[in-house]
């Protein structure tokens, strides 16, 4: 909700320790009175208390960004005290949500095409799929000779695309399949 709320990811560590100096420089350090189990983790003797502030500074890096009913709400879900959290549906009946701009009928919102990425790879795959003419229909095929009554001239007789097996036809500026 937060990261919603800010656009942009709010605890953003990359390893197991640097996420839990985030937590803490964020929310304030643990403490028996605040969250009485946590000495019970494990390698909770590693962390070295006294960097971290007393108290959760979230609040005022915050303030200026998210409703005072918001950041209520945000503190509620990321407590460190994971017992003094709240469950999914004290959230969802907080009064932040009972507040204005109240949110839209469903129905007045915007519908857009799917972007998933394993859609977007079928379209691909799909698109590549579908022939492409690229010559005349009655080229086509293993039947399809060359030109009519063969080559003209020896630079009419064009090219050998080793590759796919085809030759080139000057004249006609094309691929014939090589088949004879």
């Amino acid at each position: 909700l937060a990261e919603l709320l800010l656009g942009r990811p709010l605890l953003k560590g990359a390893t197991e320790p640097e996420q839990i100096d985030l937590i803490f420089k964020m929310f304030g350090r643990p403490s028996d009175d605040r969250w009485p189990a946590w000495r019970q983790l494990p390698d909770a003797g590693l962390v070295r208390l006294e960097k971290y502030p007393p108290s959760s500074t979230f609040k005022e890096a915050f303030a200026s960004k998210i409703s005072p009913l918001g950041l209520q709400l945000v503190e509620q879900m990321l407590c460190l005290n994971p017992v003094d959290r709240c469950t999914a549906e004290e959230a969802l009946n907080h009064p932040w949500f009972k507040t204005e701009p109240l949110p839209c009928n469903p129905s007045d919102l915007p519908r857009y095409e799917s972007v998933h990425e394993f859609q977007v790879k079928q379209r691909k795959l799909e698109s590549r799929q579908k022939p492409r003419p690229h010559y005349a229909e009655e080229d086509r095929g293993r039947d399809y000779r060359g030109p009519p009554g063969g080559p003209r001239r020896e630079s009419d007789r064009g090219r050998r695309d080793h590759h796919h097996g085809r030759h080139y036809d000057n004249r006609r500026g094309d691929y014939y399949n090589n088949y004879r």
